[in-house]
């Protein structure tokens, strides 16, 4: 899996941050980190 370049990934979160802020309706946004998130959050708690 390719890493995005810094500047990639700062241009994406300026456009998904500016699609946000002047978007009327709620967002809901969802992360699924698959069974090594599900693992981790098992050793947290």
């Amino acid at each position: 899996m390719q890493t995005l370049e810094k500047t990639n990934y700062t241009a994406i979160k300026e456009t998904l941050s500016n699609l946000y802020s002047h978007d009327e309706r709620p967002w809901l946004v969802g992360f699924s980190g698959g069974k090594d998130i599900s693992e981790e959050e098992l050793r947290l708690v």
